[in-house]
Formats: C-alpha cells, structure tokens, sequence
C-alpha cells in the first residue's frame, strides 16, 4: 500500500498477486518485497505493476528459505534475506543470483536462532534483530561479529521480541540533547519490540567521552 508525503493513499500495488508480504524495498522503480507463501523474494515493477523475477525457493540449500523473513539492501544493490527457520542471512545481488550465506543457526554468541529486521550502515556493516534471543547484533562484510546490544530484562535499552530495526542518518539533532555531553553520533538506532512496556528503543552510535562526570 502505497502512500505519498501528505499520507494520502496513491496505489496498491501486487492486490492481484497470491502473496503474503513480509518486508520490502524500493530501488528505482523496482519493489522487492519477501513472500511467506512461496519463500521468495518477488520483484515488481513499480509504475506499471507486474512482476519482473522473483528468486528464493522453500528448501534447506543455500539459496533456498525455510522461513523467509525480512530484506534490505546495501549500496552495490546487493539483496540481504534473513531466514526465521534456518537461522542465517541469504545474499543475493540485484538480479536474484545467490551468493552467499552468513551465519548459522545456534546457541553461540555468534550464532543465529530467529533473525527477523535487518539493515546495513554505510560502512557496509550488517545489523539485525534477533527475536528469540533478543539481542541486535552487527555484522562486518565477512559475516564476523562485531557488537551485540540490547536483549530481555526489563530496563532501558532492553529489547523485548525484537522485529525491525532501522538507522537513520537524518534525524540525529531531534536525539541529539539525550546524548551524554561530548559525544558525537554518527546516526541512530531504531528497534521496535512486539511485546513490553516500550515498543521503540532508539540508541545511538557514535563516539562518546570515555568517562562522564
């Protein structure tokens, strides 16, 4: 469902289409969007409707979902999927040819047990939420992890079933007076939580004074 800057509705897009959409991403006039009916992501055109590829299938080799899940995309069009059931990310690039996985399903520190949300930073760094262990963890290019944040327990920053997580680099000074003096953010944070008291943790990422009076 498509709507403009004054929030009003200008089109629905893929109304004709058999298809449970999950999560979604606007490149040009191109929307790719992941499909839980036929674990794939479907490319649509924008302005006229039809559907240009889909890629993905319903299996356990790489290339193929168990559970798909969410999507973004970094700055060469590459496409990141994350897979509920599996426990990993799919990386495909912007024509649907596979090329890798990262991560696996698994109880260590650096391991996966139900990624949802997924965004890359600038830097190309990979970041996602992962709902049963509720920690939002970041990724470098080569599928190393690098920090993990947020998880249960009920106090400020914890995150509770975590789905989606954004970073915006547009909206730093409306955060900017809850910053620790003498720190400098880069952009912000956003993880929504399905459950619990706040449904919208925003963190930042920057440099921060290595003390605090």
């Amino acid at each position: 469902i498509v709507f403009d800057s004054q929030d009003d509705l200008t089109k629905i897009l893929a109304a004709k289409m058999d298809v449970s959409p999950v999560d979604l991403v606007v490149k040009g006039t191109r929307c790719y969007f992941t499909d839980t009916k036929t674990n794939s992501v479907i490319v649509i055109d924008t302005q006229t409707d039809t559907e240009i590829m889909r890629f993905g299938t319903s299996g356990d080799n790489p290339g193929q979902f168990q559970l798909i899940s969410d999507l973004t995309m970094d700055s060469s069009g590459n496409i990141f999927v994350t897979d509920k059931a599996a426990g990993r990310i799919t990386e495909f690039d912007s024509e649907g040819i596979f090329i890798r996985t990262i991560g696996q399903r698994g109880d260590n520190i650096d391991e996966l047990v139900r990624p949802k949300g997924i965004a890359i930073d600038r830097n190309e760094n990979i970041w996602l939420v992962d709902t049963s262990t509720e920690y939002a963890k970041i990724y470098n290019t080569k599928g190393q992890l690098l920090l993990l944040f947020g998880g249960a327990g009920g106090k400020p920053g914890s995150t509770n079933l975590p789905a989606k997580i954004i970073l915006d680099y547009d909206n730093i000074d409306l955060f900017a007076d809850y910053a620790v003096e003498g720190s400098k953010l880069e952009f912000l944070v956003i993880v929504t939580n399905q459950i619990g008291k706040e449904k919208v943790n925003v963190y930042g990422f920057g440099s921060f004074p290595d003390s605090v009076e």
